[in-house]
């Protein structure tokens, strides 16, 4: 089931590629210039508003490789549920299990910078919900894996306690 929920989270953020992540509003007159708000705020009524949305792959250039941390933040979460799923189990995957709330906070911050200055849109909320879902998926599986560690913990005392002490 933990693994299920997962899926939903990391498909959630693969979705945040085809959906605006934020948007910004501009004023312009009827020669496209933009305009200033007048002093309480409106717009002349000869304005038109122009609304422009922008996605996540606009903000990915190939020279600037930092850049390339956008991709990544929406993407690890498929990469390790495919390791995790057709690997065998080893350390490597262990490891990559216990950072997956480290690369869940790095992803929740790519998320946030990209709406600071815009309006969020869609994107931004989707996901905000991959990263809570694919979060709740893991606390699932530390729980599983903690109550796990801990039988085998009182079944390791239980045995030693049956060996004779040797006096």
């Amino acid at each position: 089931m933990a693994w299920r929920i997962k899926v939903i989270g990391a498909v959630l953020l693969l979705a945040c590629f085809a959906l605006p992540m934020s948007s910004c509003t501009r004023h312009v007159d009827k020669d496209g210039k933009g305009v200033a708000s007048l002093a309480d705020g409106s717009y002349p009524a000869n304005t038109q508003t122009i609304k422009t949305r922008h996605y996540l792959l606009e903000r990915v250039k190939g020279s600037e490789p930092l850049s390339w941390l956008n991709v990544v933040a929406f993407i690890w979460p498929t990469i390790f549920l495919l390791l995790a799923r057709y690997r065998a189990p080893s350390r490597f995957v262990s490891v990559l299990w216990f950072a997956e709330p480290l690369f869940l906070a790095g992803s929740s911050f790519v998320i946030y910078v990209s709406t600071i200055i815009d309006d969020a849109e869609i994107g931004f909320y989707v996901g905000w919900a991959g990263v809570g879902i694919y979060f709740c998926g893991w606390g699932i599986e530390a729980i599983k894996k903690g109550r796990i560690w801990a039988s085998k913990r009182r079944q390791t005392r239980n045995s030693s306690n049956d060996l004779p002490n040797g006096n």
